[in-house]
């Protein structure tokens, strides 16, 4: 899904038992955009544990540190606004009524590691504004983590993407991925909702993940040419950057800190990324328009969302899930889910649950 891109689809609710827990670790959320469903995927044995079906076009995903919830910006039916909405993993189920936003797209979500933050980003684009008109980070507590409250908004660069925070609250970093082709920038908020400061891209930037222990953040940009962007936390800087394949979408961290996956959407295959030389050391293929991707919180598996079942999407009724394993850099499985995923943002458990 390009940025800009928007399908609409219906609303319905189903339900399943069990007890999410922290040590419910390995389950992987992953939103089908088209279905208007929430794959829940117990990566132990690779199988779809629970479905949930009553979202309207989810996109953007965040999971609460308890393993418990889980929010999804869903786009909304033409007419409405989008909105977040709260699912109960326990029972896969949606909680209450959709989070309104006062917006025209709703993208990348995040939580903060103590479990207290949701950070959603908008665009609003309308006659007056024109595209891609204007961006905000609408920030909730989360305290009560099935009933975030507002707490304010931040306005910040045109069409925001990615949203990523480091793992002591401090700071919040969003990607803007508008124009398409054009020049971007990374905004930089602190924990009083304040901009700090912006960097600026020659090109696009999408997606955007942070090194575990929050010194560096990691950014994809560019579409012919993909970079992978490296951004030092301390000096708000990009300290380097590395060539990866066209239209880098997805970026994730695992655990150990150790390397950097990066998803390449034109091309079908993921990038592997030492963060000690900060050089590609894999490429890996066999991808269909991969999108999202985010890592077991053991670091042993990253999981990637393919947009496409195959090198085409029109007709198609499901896609995949593939698993790779991090010691190797080998594709191991792939999971059914529903029809154009696209989970932006970190779809598993954050690496703190349980402790907050």
């Amino acid at each position: 899904m390009r940025a800009g891109k928007t399908v609409r689809v219906a609303l319905a609710v189903a339900a399943v038992s069990w007890t999410a827990t922290a040590a419910a670790l390995p389950w992987a959320f992953v939103p089908n955009a088209r279905d208007g469903t929430l794959s829940i995927v117990e990566t132990a044995d690779n199988t779809v544990r629970a479905t949930v079906t009553g979202l309207t076009t989810p996109f953007g995903i965040a999971v609460h540190p308890n393993a418990a919830i889980v929010y999804v910006g869903q786009q909304g039916l033409w007419g409405t606004f989008p909105s977040i909405a709260v699912v109960d993993t326990n029972g896969a189920t949606v909680v209450g009524s959709p989070i309104y936003l006062s917006a025209t797209d709703v993208t990348g979500l995040a939580t903060n590691r103590a479990g207290t933050r949701l950070y959603a980003a908008t665009s609003f684009a309308d006659s007056a504004h024109g595209y891609p008109g204007v961006g905000r980070l609408w920030v909730f507590n989360t305290t009560t983590p099935n009933s975030p409250s507002l707490i304010g908004s931040v306005v910040v660069g045109p069409r925001p993407y990615g949203v990523a925070v480091l793992p002591n609250s401090t700071r919040v970093y969003v990607a803007h991925a508008d124009p398409p082709g054009g020049s971007g920038n990374v905004t930089v908020i602190d924990a009083n909702n304040n901009v700090l400061t912006t960097i600026d891209f020659a090109e696009t930037p999408t997606g955007i993940a942070v090194h575990p222990d929050g010194s560096k953040v990691y950014a994809t940009a560019g579409e012919a040419a993909g970079t992978l962007a490296v951004i030092d936390t301390t000096t708000n800087t990009v300290t380097g950057t590395v060539t990866v394949g066209p239209h880098p979408v997805g970026v994730a961290v695992i655990p150990t800190g150790t390397k950097v996956y990066v998803a390449n959407e034109a091309n079908d295959t993921v990038s592997v990324i030492s963060t000690a030389t900060n050089a590609v050391t894999a490429t890996i293929s066999g991808f269909h328009r991969p999108y999202g991707l985010a890592a077991v919180p053991s670091g042993t598996k990253v999981y990637v969302v393919n947009e496409c079942p195959t090198a085409f999407c029109p007709g198609a009724t499901f896609s995949f899930v593939t698993a790779i394993d991090t010691a190797s850099d080998a594709v191991t499985g792939q999971v059914m889910v529903g029809r154009e995923p696209f989970a932006l943002g970190e779809f598993f458990v954050p690496p703190c649950a349980g402790c907050c």
